[in-house]
């Protein structure tokens, strides 16, 4: 069996960080949890701070992987509250060194960062992809997969906003219930499968608001191994 997870780093990371064992993701304990049974491969093709955009701008690489399921992990980054646009995000995230990188970076983390909710508000409370273009390029993204590779595709929604997110990115919750309806409806259309996880709590699953602990990366592993398993 392949699985294939798409994503952002939600999909990757460990938060808080924990030694081994205890530093895995969910895609991790899914494949040890299948492999009991049979041979199993997860491939985790999460990108840091990746938006629907940069998925779909891979999408033959996706294609090519050909899993049994895809497990879709986007749209946390694509629906907070920004108090940047996208493009300036682009340019202070660049690998590459440069004076454009050095002056915008300085403006950042002087001024911007520690005044997140007011940026935030002041630029109207924008995500960086519109609700319009998200469901756009999100039904585009499911319907390649289905039409090219036949392969059963789990949706995992955005993680409820805590307060630490509304007080960073204030609005952010609003958006993550729209873009999760986005979501839905889109999985439905498709016969696909959406995986509500806004029942979690985050003092026990996620307590930065956004990436799982290992209790949640585990608990994502199960979800996703009963809707696998058929149990």
């Amino acid at each position: 069996m392949k699985i294939t997870i798409l994503g952002n780093s939600v999909s990757l990371r460990n938060r808080p960080v924990e030694r081994y064992p205890d530093n895995k993701n969910y895609g991790m304990l899914l494949e040890e949890m299948l492999a009991d049974k049979r041979v199993v491969t997860v491939s985790n093709k999460g990108i840091g701070r990746a938006t629907i955009i940069d998925i779909n701008q891979r999408i033959d690489d996706h294609i090519n992987e050909f899993p049994d399921y895809y497990i879709l992990n986007i749209g946390v980054c694509d629906a907070a509250t920004r108090p940047i646009p996208l493009w300036f995000a682009t340019i202070i995230n660049n690998n590459k060194n440069s004076l454009l990188k050095s002056v915008f970076s300085s403006i950042y983390y002087r001024l911007i960062r520690d005044n997140s909710a007011f940026f935030v508000r002041f630029r109207g409370k924008n995500a960086w992809v519109s609700e319009k273009r998200f469901g756009r390029e999100f039904e585009y993204l499911v319907s390649e997969l289905s039409k090219d590779t036949n392969a059963r595709i789990l949706i995992l929604s955005i993680n409820k906003a805590n307060d630490r997110v509304e007080k960073i990115v204030p609005g952010s919750g609003r958006n993550y219930e729209i873009y999760n309806s986005i979501m839905r409806n889109i999985a439905d259309k498709y016969n696909q499968e959406y995986i509500d996880t806004t029942d979690m709590s985050d003092f026990e699953y996620y307590p930065d608001g956004t990436h799982f602990n290992i209790t949640g990366n585990t608990e994502i592993a199960s979800r996703l191994y009963k809707i696998i398993e058929g149990v």
